[in-house]
């Protein structure tokens, strides 16, 4: 199968490129992924959105874009995310799916449950493959 041919040569090239984390701050890496476009999602505005200190672990209902206390990324040409300084802590990554809407990635193909990322102090965290439905 090309496409886990394809997707496999994005792990290895992700693992790659880690980032080293800045002093007390944690890095990040993966690649975007559009399910329904069979392709790496490059150029775009991504943000995480931190996980509540309640102890649930679910996205808010409504999403609409992103506030004053969320990160904002951007994937490069090849659709990565590579990012040395995130706070530690639990977040959700949300993507901008132009022209009006958002749309969340998940950590597996069958959209069964929503990546979330832990953070913490002076480690990389693999996101892998962030698998996104656009509309």
């Amino acid at each position: 199968n090309s496409i886990s041919a394809e997707i496999t040569e994005i792990v290895e090239r992700i693992a790659s490129q880690a980032p080293k984390p800045k002093h007390g701050a944690g890095s990040i890496y993966g690649a975007l992924y559009s399910v329904t476009n069979q392709a790496t999602i490059p150029n775009t505005m991504v943000y995480l959105i931190q996980v509540s200190d309640d102890g649930s672990e679910s996205l808010p209902s409504i999403i609409v874009g992103p506030s004053n206390d969320d990160i904002i990324l951007h994937s490069d040409q090849d659709g990565m995310i590579l990012q040395d300084d995130i706070p530690p802590g639990s977040y959700f990554l949300v993507m901008s799916a132009p022209p009006y809407d958002w749309a969340e990635g998940y950590a597996d193909k069958d959209a069964e449950e929503p990546l979330l990322i832990h953070v913490r102090e002076n480690e990389k965290t693999n996101m892998g493959i962030i698998y996104v439905f656009l509309p």
